[in-house]
């Protein structure tokens, strides 16, 4: 790491409540193109000049619903709801992909839950190499002769919770948890924002919810619905 360096991150913007799903996706959109926005810009900088001892970050966006009660719902779709009280949480990469996805599962929380969703800035970094059009760019930076390491500078990708993930579905048989989640908030998604990097994953997938323990209720949900999944748009 750069000795005494400092964290330059992107102006904040505000944790914000909507009820219209069109301009929860379109502040979604607006957060994940700042984020990405500012890592570009500080890659090319560097590339350019050289370090200059700071370190950047930059933070996915994050869909949040606050649930008080355990009403009861209509469940017989596999999505759009959540099946405890809680604060319900999860990250989400590439809004301007899924914004279909996200406005129907926006739309379905709100009805049924008869309560805000919450968008603003998470607490989890982008990884660099997910923020460049051309991942190839930071591995290129990397081989070349520099004075510096990118992840001195940068957040790279991590997939060490990745493989914990996986090595407790194999040991147990059972759905994936996170193995992330952090009392009170409850996850809403099998995979937060920094395991679908990609134009072929989900953003997120409300028909998995863990419990403050870390439990799976996700199977005893479907086996209440239809079994109908949503597809991406």
């Amino acid at each position: 790491m750069v000795e005494g360096s400092k964290i330059h991150t992107p102006d904040a913007r505000p944790e914000t409540a909507f009820y219209d799903p069109d301009k929860a996706v379109a502040y979604l959109n607006v957060l994940y193109q700042d984020a990405v926005g500012f890592l570009q810009s500080r890659f090319d900088e560097v590339l350019r000049s050289g370090s200059t001892g700071h370190r950047y970050r930059a933070f996915y966006p994050q869909i949040s619903v606050q649930v008080d009660s355990f009403r009861s719902i209509d469940s017989r779709l596999s999505f759009g709801h959540v099946t405890s009280p809680g604060s319900h949480t999860t990250t989400i990469t590439r809004p301007d992909l899924f914004s279909g996805y996200l406005r129907q599962q926006i739309e379905l929380l709100v009805e049924n839950h008869d309560s805000p969703i919450l968008i603003g800035p998470s607490e989890t970094p982008i990884p660099l190499h997910f923020a460049l059009s051309d991942e190839i760019s930071a591995n290129k930076a990397e081989a070349q002769s520099q004075p510096f390491l990118l992840r001195d500078l940068f957040d790279v990708p991590d997939l060490a919770p990745a493989n914990r993930t996986l090595t407790s579905q194999s040991k147990t048989g059972t759905e994936l948890v996170s193995l992330n989640t952090t009392p009170p908030a409850i996850s809403i998604g099998l995979f937060g924002a920094s395991r679908a990097p990609s134009s072929k994953s989900v953003p997120w997938d409300s028909t998995s919810v863990t419990d403050s323990s870390g439990t799976s209720i996700a199977a005893e949900n479907r086996q209440r619905c239809s079994g109908k999944v949503l597809k991406t748009s």
